[in-house]
């Protein structure tokens, strides 16, 4: 499963990358969506002229009997 995040300029750390800002925020800095629902708005608003989505996968963590999942935002490094 993946999830989007919503693409905001001031996430990147600089114009022409892809890399996030260090210490963004669920809620002030970006929103997670699942990939239906963003597809869904794309559909209806379409993307802004030079912008992409930001993709990041879900993943599994903890240990037995306590695994979760979670949306992988910053990719290691």
């Amino acid at each position: 499963m993946d999830v989007r995040l919503c693409n905001a300029i001031t996430c990147f750390s600089g114009e022409n990358t892809e890399e996030l800002k260090d210490f963004l925020r669920e809620g002030p800095d970006y929103a997670l969506l699942p990939e239906e629902a963003w597809n869904y708005l794309i559909n209806w608003y379409g993307l802004s002229l030079h912008s992409k989505p930001i993709m990041r996968p879900v993943v599994e963590a903890g240990t037995s009997p306590f695994r979760f999942l979670m949306v992988e935002v910053y990719r290691s490094r």
